[in-house]
């Protein structure tokens, strides 16, 4: 075998080995969170607590909206496996850092109080914008698995449900018709309105 082969096969074999070495530290899926399957009945404080959120991704909520995300974490801890344990670690993660900070629970926190503490735990994520490996990787090395599953089961998880509410939807985008409901008036996705 000539030098030069010799030299191209070590190499291609080395970038090879390296890539799956890399490939399987790095997680194509992103971070994993790995929480126990269980599902069950979420208590009413720690409901309240999470609901309370709605209140930082929608300030003008009314009672009615957060009874109904209420109901729809309900629904999603007893069918949906590992919501249960993420939503119970993302309650304690709140209520322990608004006791660290402000010596109460995070239900009984101002406004802009709240505001501090999902900032204070949720990280800076443009520096992991996108998909790729690298970043996933960033994020498992650098993030905490308390801060990733806050981030993934409540405010993730809540800011889908809020958005996805006629209020919610209305705040964000803007438009009189949310999509999937007949419009009294055929232009009602095309008319803005006015929020004060």
């Amino acid at each position: 075998m000539k030098r030069r082969r010799f030299l191209y096969l070590s190499a291609g074999s080395a970038a090879t080995l390296g890539g799956l070495a890399v490939a399987k530290f790095i997680d194509v899926r992103g971070p994993l969170l790995r929480l126990p399957l269980t599902m069950g009945a979420l208590n009413k404080q720690d409901t309240r607590t999470l609901s309370s959120l709605c209140e930082i991704l929608l300030p003008d909520i009314d009672n009615q909206s957060v009874q109904f995300v209420e109901t729809v974490i309900k629904a999603q801890c007893l069918q949906r496996p590992g919501y249960l344990q993420g939503l119970l670690l993302s309650s304690n993660l709140l209520n322990g850092y608004s006791a660290k900070h402000n010596n109460q629970l995070f239900i009984s926190l101002s406004l802009d109080n709240k505001i501090n503490i999902v900032k204070d735990i949720l990280w800076d994520r443009k520096l992991f914008l996108g998909s790729t490996r690298l970043n996933h990787a960033y994020e498992k090395l650098l993030i905490s698995k308390a801060r990733r599953i806050f981030y993934k089961y409540a405010y993730r998880n809540l800011a889908t449900i809020v958005y996805d509410i006629p209020i919610g939807w209305k705040r964000s985008v803007n438009y009189n018709q949310s999509p999937g409901y007949p419009a009294p008036d055929p232009f009602g996705y095309e008319n803005s309105i006015n929020i004060g």
